[in-house]
């Protein structure tokens, strides 16, 4: 089996052997190629039947890794539209904070004229 995993440029540098035990005794025997190519097309044959019985699918592969890729991509895109959220919301904050500092200052100013404590302005232009 490993050596059908094998390119067929690895397959050339490689020799397809079968090794087993009988009493202890390690045995060795070389395949012959059409031993070797019988051996791919039954390989082959196994993986279709695999499939065809929903145990092994390439299709269910792909469509395992499309979704997941998908679910990731719209995740990251949820944590972006998050993140844009909340930059908006904190600078719309700093902008409603500089408006109430800047009213704060002209009510204080335009009461502190009114009462006398400081010089009047000019306040057409505000």
């Amino acid at each position: 089996a490993d050596y059908l995993q094998l390119s067929e440029a690895e397959q050339s540098s490689h020799t397809a052997i079968i090794s087993f035990k009988i009493e202890g005794n390690l045995h060795q025997f070389q395949l012959s190629p059409a031993l070797v190519a019988a051996s791919k097309v039954t390989q082959q044959f196994w993986q279709i039947l695999q499939e065809i019985s929903g145990l092994k699918s390439s299709l269910n592969e792909h469509t395992i890794n499309d979704l997941e890729s998908r679910l990731v991509n719209e995740k990251h895109s949820e944590l972006d539209q998050q993140q844009q959220q909340r930059d908006f919301d904190k600078q719309q904050q700093q902008y409603e904070q500089k408006f109430v500092r800047e009213m704060e200052q002209r009510i204080t100013s335009r009461l502190m004229e009114l009462t006398g404590y400081a010089e009047p302005k000019n306040h057409a232009q505000q």
